[in-house]
């Protein structure tokens, strides 16, 4: 069983040494989903609170506090982007290590997607 939040939140950046339009700072409205699981290691998969694996309200303010981060903010000036491109891809690694500090133990991040637009996204998934 898998739940999932969605954020909207809004950032800019560039990509330096790119020889592309994304060279130049520009910006994006950003959607990030959130997908996470009950731990099977705390034997709790069959015993949900309530029947939810984490309320929304909880996953919702907890993830919050990490776009607050970066919401309308130019990432190339935020760390650790001023030492690695801004892209989507390296944008989510950083999403998955944050998220995946402040959930409680017995919920599991299991996948990450950050639509850059409506039809351009990354995607990380958990590893099994």
């Amino acid at each position: 069983m898998l739940t999932v939040k969605r954020f909207e939140f809004c950032y800019g950046h560039f990509l330096p040494d790119y020889q592309g339009k994304c060279k130049n700072q520009h910006g994006h409205n950003a959607v990030l989903e959130v997908t996470v699981r009950i731990s099977n290691q705390e034997g709790l998969e069959n015993d949900l609170d309530g029947g939810m694996i984490i309320d929304f309200s909880e996953l919702k303010n907890k993830v919050l506090l990490i776009i607050e981060k970066v919401d309308h903010q130019n990432l190339n000036i935020i760390l650790p982007f001023h030492y690695l491109p801004p892209t989507v891809e390296n944008f989510i690694c950083w999403f998955r290590d944050e998220i995946g500090m402040i959930l409680p133990s017995y919920v599991y991040l299991v996948g990450l997607r950050l639509s850059e637009t409506p039809d351009c996204w990354a995607e990380w998934v958990e590893e099994k």
